[in-house]
């Protein structure tokens, strides 16, 4: 098990972050959630009709991450304790799929007995919480300075790549030992402070407030973040029973090493037809999209093949970046973000089919960018909206953007 530790804070890091036009704090933007939320139904708490919140509030009962106040009430105003952020974290990493480790030793004296210490003391085997001093507090009220860096530390816990040097979002957070942490989350949509340049991180955060943290969190790990333990292996046909976590968008890897056929279909958990992974003869290897356009949720899985086999899936945060070019010769599932409405040129030179179809980063379809058989050169517009593009190739193939 890796442990992901919250990048420190540095001069040099501090220096690089990036003002907006004219040096004012750069305008931040929320992450649509609805990778994670999507279909959340109504938590039946009578209290948060009328907070800007409700959606997450909902979104996070759903997965499992609260449980309310009582079976009616969820307190969205009531402030939020540190050790209720520590419960609410391992829960919302749970629920996306993410393996968290157990704890090597009792890490802080002030929690004993207490209702969270058993997820205190997670969170700081797996690095998200400081270890430097024995005591945690996990009575008092959780500061939004405090959610930043945890959150920051379960996004990085969970495969999400941290941008290293964001932007300065805000003018109040400056020497806030948690700077860094703050502008990061601000980054990736999860945050985007209370207006005017100003994040507030000494004030206290509300449950309300945090619901819409780990809403957004969950959305972060479901798009870029990773799957912990999901595998499978044989030596002939066979059917596996796997859901994949939270009915979320993910890829998985696949081989096989036989001389014949080689298939392997998912179905729903109804029963119905979800999408072909793999489909080759002879010795083969490649990635292959999960959930994709509508295509789920993955839930039995079968197999046909007549030598050894191995299925993994992972989450989207282990897709291959495209930077200006990119290259293959196998199935791929690639982040084709930086191409998005950009002219993308490719090259196939295999003997069989080659396609790429753009995806938003939801997972839902976006355009069929190429579908071709044999060696091909061409180019083709990208959806301003893309993020995920499926590539089906049996040679050496390659995208890059065109320089304008």
């Amino acid at each position: 098990m890796r442990s992901t530790r919250l990048a420190v804070l540095t001069l040099a890091a501090l220096a690089a972050m990036q003002m907006g036009a004219a040096g004012q704090q750069t305008e931040p933007s929320a992450r649509a959630d609805t990778s994670a939320c999507d279909g959340a139904p109504d938590a039946g708490f009578t209290d948060t009709s009328n907070s800007v919140h409700k959606p997450r509030i909902d979104c996070v009962a759903w997965r499992g991450v609260t449980t309310g106040k009582t079976e009616t009430t969820y307190g969205p105003g009531d402030p939020l304790k540190r050790g209720q952020v520590a419960t609410f974290t391992v829960r919302s990493l749970t629920a996306r799929g993410v393996e968290l480790p157990t704890p090597s030793r009792d890490y802080f004296t002030d929690d004993q007995g207490g209702t969270h210490e058993a997820n205190t003391n997670i969170l700081a085997e797996a690095g998200i919480l400081d270890t430097s001093t024995t005591s945690y507090e996990p009575e008092s009220p959780s500061t939004r300075s405090f959610m930043a860096r945890v959150t920051a530390g379960a996004l990085a816990f969970g495969g999400v790549q941290l941008p290293t040097a964001p932007p300065d979002y805000y003018t109040d957070d400056s020497g806030d030992p948690n700077e860094l942490a703050i502008n990061q989350i601000t980054d990736l949509g999860i945050v985007t402070g209370k207006g005017g340049g100003v994040y507030a991180p000494g004030e206290t955060l509300t449950r309300g407030q945090m619901a819409t943290f780990l809403a957004r969190e969950l959305a972060a790990l479901v798009e870029e973040g990773r799957i912990d333990g999901i595998g499978h292996s044989g030596t002939s046909d066979d059917v596996w029973m796997q859901n994949v976590p939270m009915d979320v968008i993910a890829m998985v890897d696949w081989s096989h090493s036989g001389s014949g056929h080689f298939s392997v279909v998912y179905y729903d958990d109804q029963g119905g037809y979800g999408d072909l992974v793999a489909n080759e003869t002879g010795e083969a290897s490649g990635r292959s999209p999960v959930n994709f356009a509508g295509d789920g949720p993955a839930s039995t899985w079968e197999i046909s093949a007549d030598g050894a086999f191995q299925l993994t899936i992972v989450g989207m945060g282990d897709a291959r970046v495209l930077g200006t070019s990119i290259s293959g010769s196998t199935p791929d599932v690639v982040d084709g973000s930086a191409a998005a409405g950009q002219v993308l040129e490719a090259t196939h030179s295999g003997t069989g089919h080659f396609s790429v179809v753009a995806h938003t980063r939801s997972g839902g379809y976006g355009d069929l960018l190429y579908n071709e058989t044999g060696q091909y050169q061409g180019a083709a517009l990208v959806p301003s909206d893309a993020v995920w593009l499926v590539v089906d190739a049996d040679g050496p193939w390659t995208l890059t953007i065109r320089q304008q």
